[in-house]
C-alpha cells in the first residue's frame, strides 16, 4: 500500500457528499483531517466504478497520467407526474423532490487524496453558500461547506494519477456552482451524497451550459423561481 498522497484540484465528479459546519462558518472549515478521509472512503466503497488494479498500474491519458475514465451515469428515467406533462417540468420537478438540498455556492479551494487501497480518488471542495432554494434549517446563505466527490487527481511517488468522467466541470476557485444534493440518513453525519446529480456552473449568474432543460444563458433568478413554484403545482413524495 502506498502512502496516501494530497494534491490541490479544480476537477468535479459523479459523487457527492457535504459536510455541513454552520456552526463554525465564521471561522470556516478546517483542513481535511485523517478520520474525515477514512469516513468519506465508507462512504464512497458502494461506488462500484473503481479501477481493478492500484491506479499506477492503469492505463496512461494522452498526456501521460495514470489512471480511471468514468462513463456518465445516465439520466433519471423515473417520473411521476401525470402523462402528458412536459419533459422539462418532470426534470424539474426531480430536481426539486429528490435533493435534500440546492444551493447556489462558491469555490474557495480544494484538496484531493488517492484512498488507502490505490484504486480510486477522492477530492473534497470548500465552498461559501450564497443562496439557498431549498435546505434543512440547518443550512442557510453565508455558511462555508464542504463537499467530498469521488475522483481528482495527485502527485503520487512522482506519477500522475486521475480518476474523472467525462463530464467534468471546474471547480477552480470563485467559481460559482448550482448544487443538487442528497442526503445520507441513519449513521448520525450531517452529510449529503448522490451518485446521479450534477452541479451546473454559472458566469454572470446565468447557466453555463443547458441543465436539467434549463437553456444555456437562463439567469438563476429565473432556475429559482421555477424550482420553489413545483411544489405548489405538484406535490412531492413522502419521504421513505
Amino acid at each position: 500500500m502506498r502512502t496516501m498522497a494530497l494534491a490541490a484540484t479544480g476537477l468535479a465528479f459523479l459523487a457527492l457528499v457535504v459536510l455541513s459546519c454552520p456552526a463554525t462558518a465564521a471561522a470556516g472549515i478546517g483542513d481535511w483531517r485523517a478520520d474525515q478521509i477514512r469516513q468519506a472512503e465508507e462512504e464512497f466503497a458502494s461506488v462500484k466504478v473503481l479501477s481493478r488494479q492500484p491506479l499506477y498500474l492503469a492505463d496512461s491519458f494522452p498526456d501521460g497520467a495514470k489512471g480511471l475514465l468514468i462513463g456518465g451515469y445516465p439520466p433519471r428515467t423515473a417520473w411521476f407526474l401525470p402523462p402528458g406533462t412536459p419533459s422539462a417540468t418532470q426534470e424539474h420537478y426531480n430536481s426539486y423532490c429528490f435533493s435534500e438540498a440546492l444551493v447556489l455556492a462558491q469555490t474557495q479551494d480544494s484538496q484531493s487524496v488517492l484512498t488507502s487501497d490505490d484504486r480510486a480518488i477522492l477530492t473534497r471542495t470548500r465552498l461559501k453558500v450564497l443562496d439557498v432554494i431549498k435546505a434543512p434549517p440547518a443550512l442557510a446563505a453565508g455558511d462555508q461547506i464542504a463537499v467530498v466527490r469521488f475522483g481528482g487527481e495527485v502527485l503520487d511517488h512522482g506519477e500522475r494519477l486521475r480518476v474523472r468522467d467525462d463530464g467534468w466541470s471546474d471547480f477552480s476557485p470563485g467559481h460559482v456552482y448550482l448544487l443538487k444534493l442528497q442526503s445520507v440518513q441513519g449513521r448520525g453525519m450531517d452529510h449529503y451524497f448522490s451518485l446521479i446529480y450534477r452541479e451546473t456552473a454559472f458566469a454572470d449568474l446565468r447557466l453555463v451550459r443547458e441543465w436539467d432543460e434549463f437553456a444555456a444563458g437562463t439567469p438563476y433568478g429565473d432556475v429559482k423561481t421555477e424550482l420553489l413554484s413545483l411544489p405548489n403545482r405538484y406535490a412531492c413524495p413522502p419521504p421513505r
